[in-house]
């Protein structure tokens, strides 16, 4: 068997080309990628992975939810309190339960894999680099024959991995296409629903271990295990819409308008009793839509670039910051001299730019800022290739050294002796 791609994208879509994925499915249509290669996900996630997730005794509501014949089940059936000294900590999972709850036909949903399991963490992290949007990865357990999640859309674009057993997937034609994040009401459906008749039908695909499907949001699906039990994990990708552009470029635009006098002024007394003011051209209001028309335009221009910022920092502050081996680097930082070879962080998606005369590093909800003299110094450190700390640039010997042990201590860089490169992030 050949070896899977180590980009994450194409590892989950392989070996249907990258380009061909983009034009022909994304926001589009599914796919459903049959590659008969049981192991394919062997190195990313087992029933045993599973199995050792939900024996820890941390799991806690919402992380962990329960579906059983089309309603979810309320937390206080499957998690209870815990008490730890004289702190009480609510709606830990009680494991004896939730097996009592599969064992009678429940489906099991673990949150935030992407956060708990460290192969996953890191094809989730890639993932993210890959597509540039933040990735929220799921495990779904289900005993055989289980109809327990009815048919229903998402926000998010969802590639799904089979682990183990199999699952037949229903797919139909979007009710809402590729709708937004606030498009909640009325996304579940009865099988009985109009939308879900034959006619709509995209596809039935069974999914075999090493299969992955993916789902475009938007369209209708439902999920139904076959004779035997099955589990799977879902990357769901929460993309950046242009409308979400727009949204962060109209709130920036009217914060401007809010320091323009003309802006606050009151609207004509009586103007509701009038014809609508865009038929009324001799309404006194009238000279003032064209101006704060103009107003508006300008600065929405303005906006579009805050919003693309706010959007970028917005992705970059979400990130989860796990960062193994971070206690060893802080320990180290101060022992490094000039033969010291670092690495940056595989998987780290970061930003380094201008702001008020400095730099900005910003990554896993941190803001690092420096003088203009070390922008090269951080584009360097920045590369992924792994450096000893005299080969930094444009640099003296103390201010190495200082640059070094700084980005190694806040987790940007890790000692190259940590195996770096392939760790988590």
């Amino acid at each position: 068997m050949s070896t899977p791609p180590r980009n994450a994208l194409d590892f989950l879509i392989d070996p249907i080309p990258r380009g061909d994925f983009l034009h022909d499915h994304w926001e589009r249509h599914p796919l459903f990628v049959e590659r008969d290669q049981p192991d394919y996900f062997a190195d990313l996630f087992t029933f045993d992975s599973l199995d050792a997730l939900l024996a820890r005794g941390d799991l806690w509501h919402p992380n962990v939810r329960v579906f059983l014949a089309g309603r979810q089940i309320p937390q206080e059936e499957f998690a209870s309190r815990w008490a730890y000294g004289r702190e009480v900590h609510e709606r830990i999972v009680d494991r004896g339960r939730l097996l009592e709850l599969y064992e009678a036909g429940a489906t099991i949903n673990v949150l935030g894999v992407e956060r708990t399991w460290p192969t996953v963490t890191d094809r989730s992290k890639q993932l993210e680099i890959d597509a540039g949007f933040p990735v929220h990865t799921t495990a779904f357990l289900s005993p055989p024959n289980a109809v327990n999640i009815p048919p229903h859309f998402d926000m998010t674009d969802v590639l799904v991995t089979q682990i183990s057993g199999s699952k037949e997937w229903g797919l139909w034609e979007a009710d809402r296409t590729l709708p937004l994040n606030s498009d909640t009401a009325g996304r579940i459906y009865d099988r009985e629903d109009p939308h879900v008749a034959p006619g709509k039908l995209l596809g039935r695909h069974v999914l075999h271990p090493g299969d992955t499907l993916y789902v475009p949001r938007g369209v209708l699906h439902e999920a139904i295990t076959t004779d035997e039990m099955s589990l799977h994990l879902a990357f769901g990708i929460n993309v950046h819409r242009w409308y979400d552009l727009i949204e962060a470029a109209a709130r920036h635009a009217a914060a401007r308008l809010a320091d323009n006098e003309q802006a606050r002024h009151a609207l004509p007394v009586g103007f509701h009793q009038t014809k609508p003011v865009s038929t009324h051209t001799e309404s006194a209001a009238h000279p003032m839509l064209q101006t704060m028309t103009e107003h508006l335009a300008s600065t929405m221009r303005a906006g579009l670039i805050e919003g693309l910022r706010t959007l970028d920092e917005r992705y970059l502050n979400g990130r989860t910051a796990s960062r193994p081996r971070q206690l060893t680097d802080i320990a180290a930082a101060e022992d490094l001299d000039m033969s010291s070879r670092l690495v940056a962080r595989p998987n780290l998606a970061y930003g380094i730019a201008s702001h008020n005369g400095r730099i900005r590093l910003v990554f896993h909800r941190k803001t690092l800022t420096f003088g203009t003299e070390l922008r090269s110094a951080l584009d360097f450190a920045a590369t992924g290739q792994p450096f000893a700390v005299s080969e930094i640039p444009n640099l003296t010997i103390h201010q190495r050294l200082e640059f070094a042990q700084r980005l190694l201590k806040e987790g940007f860089l890790t000692l190259e002796s940590n195996g770096g490169v392939g760790s988590t992030n």
